[in-house]
């Protein structure tokens, strides 16, 4: 239980997209509305020092496959915003067997390792968001393929 007055170190919420937006970007349409709440919330967490964690959602071309860059949901500007965002995915077999990877999709200091994943071994029906942890790589052969035909050198992952 915290007091008032007392500093936060970690603010953790729950779907930033569907916070009001801040009062400046009111009259602009719904998806520069959310950039501006994102915006708001960065310097928010830049002001007072602190770890803000949020989610939000996938586009339609994760529904078949692992989360990437580029598949936020609306609008790609979320990702100049944060300092890491990362991705959970989870396969229905996984799912069943109480795993979830969880992989980097943007650092905003040095490289993130676009092929690494964590595996972590859950059980969320007892409250247990980590038992174990192993690092994996994505398969190479797969994103060798994909990545075969882009121009301008930089890699796509795709399932």
């Amino acid at each position: 239980r915290m007091e008032a007055g007392e500093p936060v170190d970690v603010l953790v919420l729950d779907y930033m997209d569907i916070l009001a937006a801040p009062n400046r970007a009111r009259r602009m349409d719904e998806r520069n509305q959310i950039n501006a709440t994102w915006e708001e919330m960065r310097r928010i967490s830049q002001v007072y020092d602190l770890a803000l964690i949020t989610a939000t959602q996938g586009n339609r071309s994760m529904y078949d496959s692992d989360a990437e860059q580029g598949s936020t949901s609306e609008d790609k500007r979320k990702a100049a915003h944060v300092t890491c965002m990362f991705a959970l995915n989870q396969k229905p077999y996984e799912k069943e067997q109480g795993l979830i990877r969880v992989g980097v999709l943007f650092k905003r200091d040095g490289d993130a390792n676009l092929l690494q994943e964590a595996t972590v071994l859950h059980a969320f029906s007892l409250g247990k968001v980590h038992i174990a942890s192993f690092l994996t790589r994505k398969k190479m052969a797969e994103h060798s393929k994909a990545n075969k035909n882009q121009k301008d050198g930089r890699a796509t992952f795709k399932k």
